[in-house]
């Protein structure tokens, strides 16, 4: 849901191998990431907001998703040999 309206987000072959592999993190909730007091709901949408502030002080999620994704690229470019 976005804005309170159902939306669909197109996602390449390995998330959807990563979503498969997750589905059975959640047990019988439904939902992949669920919430950690056992009750089947999904993760409240301030966590990552709070994740990023305790990592942090003054971090947010869009700059701790910005810094997570410059980070992986620069690592998978270390890891790959050179010609």
């Amino acid at each position: 849901m976005k804005a309170g309206k159902a939306h669909r987000v197109p996602l390449s072959r390995q998330a959807l191998n990563v979503l498969d592999a997750a589905c059975g993190f959640g047990g019988d909730t439904g939902v992949v990431f669920p919430a950690q007091n056992g009750r089947r709901q999904m993760l409240p949408d301030n966590a990552s907001r709070r994740f990023a502030s305790r990592v942090c002080d003054g971090a947010t999620a869009h700059g701790f998703r910005d810094w997570a994704g410059e980070t992986s690229v620069e690592q998978s470019r270390r890891a790959l040999p050179r010609a």
